[in-house]
C-alpha cells in the first residue's frame, strides 16, 4: 500500500515521471531509428523490426513499457489536479497539450497493432503497416506521423527542462537538439522511402498485395471488429478520466475559496503598509497570512505566524518568499529558522 506522505513529497513523484518518461523516450529513439533504416532498404526496416520485437515484445520489455506508461499518464494526471494555476510558461503549455493529445492520437495504432498481435497472434510488419496507412487509409498514416512528431516533441521538452538545471548542459545542448531534430527528419525519410517501395512492390505483383492482406487479417471483420470496439472503448475511458480531474479540480478549488474565506486576516495598526497574502503550501488546502513590511506591526502578525507555523509540516516552499519579504525597518527578520520549521521570534 502506497504511503500518504509519498504524494506530498513533490520530488519524488517528478523523479518517477521522469524515470517513466525516459523509458518510454527510449522505445520512441528505437522506433524512429527503426523508420529511418528505410532509407537503406525496405528490407533494413523489416530487420529492424526484429530488434524491436525482441526487445519490447518479450516479457520483461512489455512490463517495463507498459508499467512505465502506466506511472507517467497516472502521476501525469495527479499533477494536472495539483496544480493551483494553469499560468504557466508557453514552452510548459506546449509540453502539456502534446502530452495530453499523444494518447488518443495514438490509441489506433495500439488497437491495430499491439491489441491484434497479443489476441490474435497476427504479426503486422512493415508490409502490411504501410499498406493500409497509404495505400487503404492514408488518415490513419498522416495521423500515425502527427503522433510520432508529437510524442517526440513533448519527450525532448521534458529532457529540456530536466537537464537545463545542469551547470554543463549548454555545452552539450546544441549537440542534442542537432540529435533531436535529425532522427524524425530521418525517420519521415525512411517511412516514406519504404512506402515508395511497397507501393511499387505492389504495382508490380498484384497477388502479393491480395497474399499480404490475408496474412495481415486487414479485412477480417472477427480482428478489425474487436479491434475497434476497445478503441472506442479506450476513448470514452480516456475522457472520463480527463473529466473526473477536472471536476475534482474545480471541487478542490471551490472547498478552498470557501475556507479560505471565513478566516479573518488579524487586524494591526498600519494595515496600509501589510500586504495580505494567500499562500498554497503543498498538502495544505490554504494558509492565508500577512506579511509585514513596518516593524511596528511585525509583533501583532506574529501569534498568526505562530499557529501558521503549527500547521503547515514544511515550510521550505515558502523560505525564497520569506526571506525576500520579512524584513523590519531595522534590518532585521523577525524570525528564526529552527530545522524544517519556522518560528518567529519576538520583535
Amino acid at each position: 500500500m502506497i504511503d500518504s506522505n509519498f504524494f506530498r513529497d513533490q520530488m519524488t513523484i517528478r523523479r518517477l515521471r521522469l524515470a517513466a518518461g525516459l523509458v518510454m523516450l527510449s522505445y520512441l529513439t528505437l522506433h524512429l531509428s527503426m523508420h529511418a533504416l528505410g532509407n537503406v532498404s525496405f528490407e533494413a526496416m523489416q530487420w529492424g523490426t526484429r530488434i524491436h520485437d525482441f526487445i519490447w515484445h518479450s516479457v520483461p520489455g512489455t512490463i517495463v513499457l507498459y508499467g512505465a506508461f502506466a506511472i507517467h499518464f497516472t502521476l501525469a494526471l495527479y499533477a494536472l489536479y495539483a496544480r493551483r494555476s494553469f499560468r504557466i510558461g508557453a514552452g510548459e503549455l506546449v509540453r502539456l497539450v502534446l502530452g495530453f493529445s499523444i494518447l488518443p492520437l495514438l490509441l489506433h495504432h495500439f488497437t491495430a497493432g499491439r491489441y491484434v498481435y497479443s489476441a490474435f497472434d497476427v504479426t503486422r510488419r512493415y508490409d502490411v503497416v504501410l499498406t493500409a496507412y497509404f495505400l487503404f487509409v492514408p488518415f490513419w498514416g498522416w495521423r500515425q506521423v502527427t503522433v510520432l512528431l508529437v510524442a517526440w516533441t513533448h519527450g525532448c521538452l521534458g529532457v529540456h527542462y530536466w537537464l537545463r538545471a545542469q551547470s554543463n548542459y549548454h555545452k552539450f545542448a546544441p549537440l542534442l537538439l542537432t540529435s533531436a531534430t535529425l532522427l524524425p527528419v530521418l525517420a519521415l525519410l525512411g517511412i516514406w522511402q519504404g512506402t515508395r517501395q511497397v507501393l511499387a512492390q505492389w504495382q508490380l505483383h498484384p497477388e502479393l498485395l491480395q497474399m499480404t492482406v490475408r496474412e495481415g487479417h486487414m479485412r477480417d471483420p472477427s480482428v478489425g471488429g474487436a479491434s475497434w470496439d476497445l478503441e472506442v472503448q479506450l476513448y470514452w475511458i480516456y475522457v472520463v478520466l480527463l473529466a473526473l480531474v477536472f471536476v475534482a479540480w474545480v471541487a478542490r478549488w471551490l472547498v478552498e475559496s470557501i475556507r479560505c474565506r471565513h478566516l479573518a486576516l488579524p487586524s494591526t495598526r498600519c494595515w496600509t503598509d501589510c500586504t495580505p497574502v494567500r499562500v498554497y503550501v503543498w498538502g495544505v488546502n490554504c494558509v492565508p497570512a500577512v506579511i509585514p513590511r513596518c516593524f511596528r506591526c511585525c509583533h501583532q502578525t506574529s501569534a498568526r505566524a505562530r499557529r501558521v507555523d503549527m500547521i503547515i509540516p514544511r515550510l521550505r516552499t515558502l523560505n525564497v518568499l520569506w526571506r525576500s519579504c520579512l524584513w523590519t525597518s531595522a534590518g532585521q527578520r523577525p524570525w528564526s529558522r529552527s530545522g524544517s520549521l519556522m518560528t518567529w521570534s519576538s520583535c
